[in-house]
């Protein structure tokens, strides 16, 4: 333990390399009507975000962002059962999957920004 203090302050006296990291800023709330549930999230281009997660009413809602500007959040509907699995197939293209209500497998996909 004490060789890696020793090594951690080496490197911040020589090289100027922080100790500790920096401080986590303070969380930006983006969606207030989520559930209590973790997001999915994925990417299909440089500096964009696509967020899902099922509603406290069960519905899939989908929230993003485009250069750190994040959109209202939109109910894409449907009663689910379980959080979405979401997968990027392209520019523009995503799929996302998850048991419904009625404990079938359902999916619901975007093509070209449009569901």
């Amino acid at each position: 333990m004490k060789a890696v203090l020793r090594v951690l302050l080496l490197a911040w006296a020589l090289f100027g390399v922080p100790v500790m990291p920096a401080a986590a800023v303070e969380w930006q709330e983006i969606h207030t009507a989520a559930s209590r549930e973790p997001a999915e999230c994925v990417s299909w281009a440089e500096g964009r975000i696509d967020c899902f997660t099922r509603s406290f009413g069960g519905s899939l809602s989908w929230v993003w962002s485009e250069q750190g500007k994040w959109s209202t959040p939109q109910n894409l509907g449907g009663t689910l059962a379980t959080v979405p699995s979401c997968v990027v197939r392209g520019p523009g293209g995503i799929n996302c999957f998850a048991a419904s209500a009625r404990g079938v497998l359902a999916t619901i996909n975007m093509n070209g920004g449009k569901w």
